[in-house]
């Protein structure tokens, strides 16, 4: 399968909503983290034991089943770096982002 770390983008991002594109993600207050499996052969599903969030190397979430959505909890000044990894038997996909983001509560 592939990780693909859906929201957020490269893009403006004001509580939530995107407003126009960027060559990086900046946030300003809330922002929900998203991720999917694409499975390679789209008639078979992806097999996995879990998907984590983590931010700047901390476990923030784990998922055992979709949807793979985190609302970032707590404060954030500055630049983060978001990383996603699906692991199966072991084996893990990852996928990491670097955001800059400013977020009170």
């Amino acid at each position: 399968f592939k990780l693909n770390i859906i929201d957020p983008e490269n893009g403006l991002y004001i509580f939530d909503k995107r407003i126009f594109a960027l060559k990086k993600p900046i946030i300003f207050g809330k922002i929900t983290v998203e991720a999917e499996l694409e499975p390679y052969d789209p008639d078979v599903p992806p097999e996995y034991d879990s998907v984590i969030f983590y931010i700047d190397g901390k476990k923030v979430k784990e998922f055992t089943s979709p949807p793979f959505e985190w609302s970032w909890e707590g404060s954030a000044f500055g630049k983060h770096t978001i990383t996603i990894r699906a692991t199966n038997d072991g084996d893990y996909v990852e996928k990491s982002m670097d955001v800059l983001i400013f977020k009170i509560l």
